[in-house]
């Protein structure tokens, strides 16, 4: 059984990942734009 990954290496046959690539690759042409962007992270509760 598969199950998140809160901390630490993310194995694939273990653990769900999300592919964030798409993301970053738009993340650095803002950063070098110089545009303003916000991250905001999940909310994790504690007994994950």
């Amino acid at each position: 059984m598969r199950r998140f990954n809160v901390t630490g290496l993310c194995v694939p046959d273990k653990r769900y990942m999300a592919d964030t690539g798409d993301k970053i690759a738009a993340i650095m042409r803002m950063v070098e734009q110089g545009d303003y962007f916000h991250i905001n992270r999940a909310r994790q509760d504690d007994d994950a």
